[in-house]
């Protein structure tokens, strides 16, 4: 069985137009916008690092993205510790795949423009 590919890789392929129907069964999935937030109180300080580094690379990541930055936070400390072995690198490199930090993923998304906010005073300029 293929894994499902997500619903913002096939918006930005245009596959909803040739497909309108997958588009509708679709419709109705959880778009999280609230932004990662803080690492948890329980994590040591070198999980804290990991975490508030990929908080800051992968601006994309969400609050539903948590528990998997928690994972990837952990296995990230024992990494640059020099305490993993193998099958958990890669783990952890599946991890951070998974949470859009390879560059293939990295070229499927599609992220909107920031939009700037307007200046109250720009009338008076």
């Amino acid at each position: 069985m293929r894994t499902r590919t997500p619903t913002a890789v096939l918006e930005a392929r245009g596959s909803f137009k040739r497909h309108p129907e997958r588009a509708r069964e679709r419709a109705e999935e959880p778009r999280p916008d609230t932004p990662l937030g803080d690492p948890p109180k329980g994590l040591s300080e070198a999980e804290k690092a990991a975490w508030r580094e990929m908080q800051t690379e992968g601006f994309w990541l969400t609050s539903a993205d948590g528990m998997m930055v928690e994972i990837a936070a952990n296995l990230m400390s024992q990494q640059r510790a020099g305490q993993i072995d193998n099958p958990a690198r890669t783990l952890l490199v599946s991890t951070l795949i998974k949470l859009g930090f390879g560059p293939t993923e990295r070229a499927k998304m599609k992220v909107m423009p920031k939009r700037e906010e307007a200046n109250p005073f720009a009338e008076f300029v």
